[in-house]
């Protein structure tokens, strides 16, 4: 029996996915150009400590850390698919140079992976006592270092780094964060101070709600604006499913019970945080 060999082009175009989302930075729901201090940044991304700004770039991101070194994280949930499995980490920075590195993930609160980068940088992936594996990128203090994307893929060997569909990427960010707009949901008012809303989606868990602005709607009948004195949206329910949830907005007034209102604008009230 005869086989056909592939070429040499062909294993070099061969590419193991990616297990990090938002590996290459493209998604960034939150909107903002830099984020300082310990919390989430770009989508999936998270510092570690209060010493570090994640300043995000036409192509990646740079991270600088002040005062001491910065951890740029991402923790992988449900991380015992990889216990004891070998895996390769690359990190590929602004210049175009890759580095990788290989090593079998354990149960044991070490570094994996361990990748030596210039400006004092390391990129590695610890194993936190609490059961998740975390890539993680480290820069030093007075140091920083700019990045076009990181890799965690199963295997010996780096492979290529075959982009997902941004709408694809942007879809797996949002199983951990969504923003909700005015204009994405319709209310129905209790009374003539709060209204209610319920849709469907699919997150992680059941969300945290981080207010950004007061809610402006219109009655659909009469056309006549209805405005919060202040940002207040509560999470009433959300099914153990993960996914129907009841809002209640509340302190408005003159609301026109059992009327329906939606707004004809497109703002920011919040978002759904369910970030591990």
């Amino acid at each position: 029996m005869i086989q056909r060999v592939p070429s040499k082009e062909v294993y070099d175009n061969l590419a193991n996915p990616n297990l990090l989302i938002n590996g290459d930075f493209r998604v960034n729901q939150r909107g903002q150009s830099s984020y300082t201090n310990s919390g989430y940044t770009i989508d999936r991304w998270k510092l570690e400590n209060d010493y570090g700004t994640v300043t995000v770039l036409e192509k990646g991101i740079r991270l600088s850390s002040s005062g001491s070194s910065t951890f740029l994280v991402q923790r992988i949930e449900d991380s015992k698919y990889l216990v004891n499995k070998q895996c390769t980490l690359s990190i590929c920075l602004a210049d175009g140079t890759i580095y990788s590195a290989t090593g079998i993930l354990k149960e044991q609160q070490e570094s994996y992976c361990y990748i030596n980068l210039p400006n004092n940088g390391v990129c590695r992936v610890y194993y936190y006592p609490n059961g998740y594996f975390a890539p993680t990128i480290q820069v030093s203090n007075g140091y920083s270092l700019d990045v076009l994307w990181v890799k965690l893929e199963f295997g010996p060997v780096a492979t290529a780094n075959h982009l997902r569909l941004y709408a694809e990427e942007l879809a797996l960010c949002q199983y951990y964060l969504r923003p909700l707009y005015t204009s994405s949901v319709m209310w129905f008012a209790r009374n003539n101070t709060s209204m209610r809303t319920q849709f469907t989606i699919l997150m992680r868990t059941k969300p945290t709600l981080i207010l950004k602005n007061p809610i402006s709607v219109f009655d659909i009948v009469s056309n006549t604006a209805k405005s919060q004195s202040e940002s207040s949206l509560i999470i009433n329910t959300a099914l153990t499913n993960n996914q129907s949830i009841f809002l209640s907005g509340e302190k408005f007034t003159d609301l026109t019970t059992g009327q329906i209102y939606q707004s004809n604008t497109n703002e920011l009230i919040a978002f759904l945080d369910a970030e591990i």
